[in-house]
């Protein structure tokens, strides 16, 4: 897969809540809110799970453009591991205009023990 995408696009919301056991995604980019230049819908949150979660992917954006998005890991626990689709590191863009120009103000978090 080459995307995952929440909250992409224009007004658009996404909410991605994963398993309390073994969680394991492997794309090039992943997207937690990104309005792509177009006016952005409401705060979109990827919620890891208590369990193990390994996330391979190259790009990670957490808010960008006008859009909002949070990350959040578990307070019960659990294990995250970020890292390249194919191994390596993985790029994080978190709060970027990424060159909006108009009323660009991106929100980004990423909260651990919510």
């Amino acid at each position: 897969m080459n995307e995952l995408r929440l909250g992409y696009g224009s007004l658009t919301t996404g909410t991605l809540t994963l398993s309390n056991t073994y969680n394991a995604i492997t794309v090039t980019t992943t997207h937690v809110g990104n309005s792509a230049g177009s006016n952005a819908g409401t705060v979109s949150t990827l919620y890891f799970g208590t369990g193990t979660n390994i996330l391979k992917t190259d790009t990670l954006n957490i808010g960008v453009s006008k859009a909002l998005g949070t990350v959040v890991a578990s307070a019960s626990g659990g294990r995250v591991t970020i890292g390249g689709k194919t191994g390596g590191t993985t790029a994080i863009t978190v709060g970027s205009t990424a060159g909006t120009g108009t009323a660009a103000t991106p929100t980004a978090s990423s909260i651990c023990g919510a």
